[in-house]
């Protein structure tokens, strides 16, 4: 395995993600906005007999720009959670950009890889704001949705391990690159690890 090639990726992300993180002081609130705009689009009627609702958060929190409301509106009853669109969208919408546009393959495979990358991270943060709110409904202060013990028990892990966690901020971006950039042999004629065959009598070709 080459070296170079590697360590060169290595930097080439580090400087694209705090290229792209680095905006967030400045465009913060306006992608909070957005954020709580599609999660409300996608979510307010979530159940039958209760209803979310996402809004700018009413006390500053510095790791939380956005509060969710769940409403039981059958009994009254309500709750509010703190969330954040920074971490769990933002960064990580970030890191996918930096991981497809870092990798030194050919520009047309890097665009359509990072098309491709942007319908899938946005996927999983939908997924995971879905989970957040099954997760919030089912607590017994709102208790809009009865699920069974075991199913309670695995929305519960999911809110938790990758929803919370923040190995699951890492790896999901990884995961993506790896299933939006790679095919077969691209692995090997980027880091130079296949050696092509030389057959008797032919002279080996350098390789630019």
């Amino acid at each position: 395995m080459r070296l170079r090639p590697l360590i060169g990726f290595v930097v080439r992300i580090g400087l694209l993600y705090v290229l792209m993180a680095w905006p967030w002081s400045i465009v913060g609130q306006a992608y909070a906005s957005a954020y709580r705009g599609v999660c409300n689009a996608c979510f307010s009627s979530l159940a039958s007999g209760g209803s979310v609702h996402f809004q700018p958060i009413s006390e500053p929190k510095r790791d939380y720009d956005s509060e969710i409301r769940f409403v039981n509106t059958r009994t009254g009853a309500k709750q509010l959670a703190l969330t954040s669109s920074r971490d769990p969208a933002y960064y990580q919408t970030a890191f996918v950009i930096a991981l497809v546009l870092a990798t030194p393959l050919l520009w047309r495979r890097r665009l359509l890889a990072l098309a491709a990358s942007l319908v899938l991270v946005h996927m999983v943060i939908l997924g995971k704001v879905f989970i957040t709110l099954v997760h919030g409904l089912n607590r017994e202060q709102v208790a809009v949705l009865h699920l069974s013990s075991g199913l309670e028990r695995l929305v519960t892990l999911a809110n938790r391990e990758v929803v919370n966690d923040i190995v699951s901020l890492l790896m999901i971006p990884v995961v993506i690159w790896i299933v939006v950039m790679f095919f077969a042999g691209d692995w090997e004629r980027w880091l130079g690890d296949v050696d092509e065959p030389v057959t008797s009598g032919e002279t080996p070709t350098a390789t630019v």
